[in-house]
């Protein structure tokens, strides 16, 4: 068997309380190289162990990429980004008429249960009407109360205006609901 022949001392450790005292972090890190600069040595202080780094690198790099998409998308010359605009905002509206027959609408004109089958949540997840019209709809809390009194059992009677009252809301934070 192999343990037996092998060689415990040919390991670099020195184990105390179960944890290796000769075990050298900087061996395989960000600071593996030894000569101590004068920033990386501030770096190090202020962070005071390289997970926070590395974490930092992480989430740094991550919001870069965001950034730049958006002043790409914002300020790239528009001669090359309109025909590719007018395309994608088509697609959406598409998208948001085939979620608009698809989908479970509320008596307050809210697609409240997008979790029903797969189907549903893949047309909830591809339309941008949908995420706007359901986080207005959690947002209103008479539109919430509503709705969980009728989960409650305590359903009843609504006029139109009660119907409307979320494009009411809509229109007061500042969209622009169709009101039939």
């Amino acid at each position: 068997m192999w343990y037996k022949n092998f060689s415990k001392q040919s390991w670099n450790l020195r184990v105390w309380r179960k944890a290796n005292i000769l075990f050298n972090q900087d061996d395989i890190g960000m600071f593996k190289t030894k000569g101590v600069l004068r920033w990386k040595d501030t770096v190090f202080r202020m962070a005071r162990s390289e997970a926070c780094l590395r974490g930092f690198n992480f989430f740094f790099f991550a919001g870069m990429i965001g950034s730049f998409i958006w002043v790409k998308s914002n300020y790239y010359d528009p001669k090359y980004v309109a025909p590719k605009k007018v395309e994608s905002e088509k697609e959406l509206e598409r998208l948001d008429a085939e979620a608009d027959k698809i989908l479970f609408k509320n008596r307050l004109e809210a697609y409240s249960r997008p979790h029903r089958s797969l189907e549903d949540l893949i047309a909830f997840l591809s339309g941008s009407k949908t995420f706007d019209q359901f986080a207005d709809f959690i947002s209103y809390e008479e539109a919430m109360n509503n709705s969980m009194d009728q989960q409650n059992g305590l359903d009843s009677w609504m006029d139109d205006q009660d119907q409307r009252m979320l494009k009411y809301y809509q229109r007061s934070i500042g969209r622009t609901p169709k009101f039939d």
